[in-house]
This record gives C-alpha cells, sequence and structure tokens, in this order.
C-alpha cells in the first residue's frame, strides 16, 4: 500500500474500529499525521497551541481507529491498545506488535488485508530425488564396456561426479574442481 493509498483509507474508514490493517497502512498513517502535527506546531510557534490542539482532536478518532484495526490484523483485541498506558513497557509491547507481520488467512477480524491465505511454504514438505542421479552416472561412468576388459580403479580414468554438482571425479581427486567440496571416494 503507497503513502497515498493509506491516507485515503484511513480518511475513508475514519471512525471505522473494524477489520484489519496493514503495517503499511498504520504507519504511512503515523508518518501523515506526525507531518501534519509537527507543521501545526510550527505555525503555533511557542505562545499557542491552539492549531496543534485542533488537528491533535481531528486526528484522534481515525489514529485509535487504525491502531485498532491494526491489532486486529495481528490477531490481538483493540483493547490491547491501552497496555500503551502502562508506564515504561506498555508501549513496547504495542510497538511490537505494530511492527508485526500480518496474520496469515482469515482470523476472527476479517480477511488478510493483504489477500494472502496460508504463507506459501505451508504444507509443502522437501521433494528429494526418488533416486540419486549422481550414483547412476558414478557407475556408467566406472562400470563402461566390461565385455573387453573389466574397469578397475587403476584403469579407470573417472571415479563417478560430484553428488552437489555433477562435475567429473577422476581417481584419487581429493576436492572436487566444480565446486570445491571434499570428494569421500
Amino acid at each position: 500500500m503507497s503513502f497515498t493509498e493509506a491516507i485515503k483509507t484511513c480518511f475513508k474508514k475514519y471512525a471505522t474500529f473494524t477489520g484489519r490493517a496493514r503495517r503499511s497502512e498504520y504507519w504511512f498513517w503515523a508518518l501523515f499525521t506526525g507531518i501534519i502535527g509537527a507543521i501545526a506546531a510550527v505555525i503555533d510557534g511557542q505562545d499557542s497551541s491552539v492549531l496543534s490542539g485542533i488537528v491533535g482532536l481531528a486526528f484522534f478518532i481515525p489514529n485509535l481507529a487504525v491502531g485498532v484495526r491494526r491489532m486486529h490484523d495481528v490477531g490481538k483485541s483493540g483493547w490491547y491498545l491501552l497496555m500503551s498506558l502502562i508506564p515504561l513497557v506498555g508501549w513496547i509491547f504495542v510497538l511490537v506488535k505494530c511492527c508485526t507481520d500480518s496474520q496469515p488467512g482469515t482470523n476472527m477480524y476479517g480477511e488478510n488485508p493483504k489477500g494472502q491465505g496460508a504463507p506459501a511454504y505451508a504444507g509443502q514438505p522437501f521433494a528429494a530425488p526418488e533416486e540419486p542421479v549422481y550414483q547412476q552416472k558414478a557407475q556408467e561412468a566406472v562400470f563402461t564396456d566390461y565385455t573387453t576388459e573389466p574397469v578397475s580403479e587403476s584403469t579407470a580414468t573417472t571415479a563417478g561426479f560430484c553428488p552437489y554438482c555433477d562435475t567429473p571425479i577422476l581417481v584419487g581427486q581429493k576436492f572436487c574442481t566444480g565446486c570445491g567440496h571434499k570428494i569421500d571416494v
């Protein structure tokens, strides 16, 4: 979500406390309100804080709404924002939750705003090859044409192939010339 999309979304959902808000929506809104607050403070100067107070009141409800939606996105109740009132440690908990990635899939507060279900890697085990290819290639390289003369280690030119990069390995070679791994032949 871009900066302008986040601002538009937060103004559209000015007092919407249901649903979920992505990290980008929350943090772009925080940046926007911080910039507007700083501008208001500069305009006010040192003598007055009328404009800053008006800006603070105008942004109070949307700040609260996007904070509640952000808590919903990580699977927590909006009431968790009240933990920021606990001195010294409460705001750390809220900050960590605001920085946490969205809960994948649908949670009790709605659909994932990213449009993602479960992570792509979930439930997909690593599939190893059924039969190691390098063993087949090693057998083919060492045991070639045994009808005329049996191949032994002394007459073979290759002992097989590297299991990491499939580079041919010569008899007596200790390291692969392709990738540098140690060969246990």
